[in-house]
């Protein structure tokens, strides 16, 4: 994971998933954060917003019992860490989701004790079991990572085909001129680095034909959520 969006920047004050068309549940949505946070630099330095769900059944995306959306950050390992997340629920056993604005939802494979202390979960580690484990995540140096590429974010990562998400970043550019670029914070800055290409070295479409599995063009990948 790279800083590269908050030395640009780039990380708006308040969480863009609302602007986006996300609905939010259990009261979700409309968080901020301040300059202060965005200018911590080193290990703790933010690296982007992040939905996390706390939810009693399996499917998160039409009936969990509460919402936050909270700011991810970089650690020493560069897997992803969330601070400052808290539910009004009462005490009890939930399933926790995890989604990026364009990577692949996970969410864990059983529900998790929580109560009103501290409850550290660490979902980049294979210690804990997420649902559809085998699909959820790609494995980095020995670090579970979300799968990027979903641009679209309709939950599958796509190549060709209607509603691809490598279409999105050529109209992100332009449409019509592949080499061009843009600069800015988008859904189609796959690899996060500020700048939206489409050819050339680090462009942001060769990212979803890798996750995809790199040879078929026509292979989706979907989110490992119910």
């Amino acid at each position: 994971m790279s800083g590269a969006l908050r030395s640009a920047g780039l990380v708006p004050l308040t969480e863009p998933y609302t602007a986006q068309g996300y609905t939010h549940v259990g009261g979700g949505g409309g968080e901020t954060t301040t300059s202060g946070v965005l200018s911590t630099t080193g290990n703790s330095s933010v690296v982007d917003w992040v939905v996390v769900s706390c939810g009693v059944r399996r499917i998160p995306r039409r009936s969990g019992h509460q919402e936050r959306t909270v700011i991810a950050e970089r650690k020493r390992c560069r897997s992803g860490w969330c601070f400052d997340v808290s539910f009004s629920r009462a005490a009890g056993n939930y399933y926790i989701a995890l989604r990026h604005r364009n990577h692949l939802g996970i969410m864990t494979a059983q529900a998790i004790a929580l109560d009103d202390s501290a409850d550290p979960l660490d979902l980049s580690n294979a210690s804990v079991a997420l649902y559809n484990a085998s699909e959820a995540t790609k494995n980095i140096a020995g670090v579970r990572v979300l799968f990027a590429g979903d641009v679209t974010g309709d939950g599958t990562v796509r190549y060709t085909g209607l509603e691809n998400d490598r279409d999105r970043i050529l109209l992100r550019v332009g449409g019509v001129v592949p080499t061009n670029t843009w600069s800015g914070y988008a859904e189609a800055d796959v690899n996060m680095d500020g700048v939206v290409s489409y050819t050339g070295s680090g462009n942001d479409r060769d990212y979803i034909l890798v996750n995809i599995g790199g040879a078929a063009v026509t292979s989706t990948r979907s989110a490992a959520l119910p």
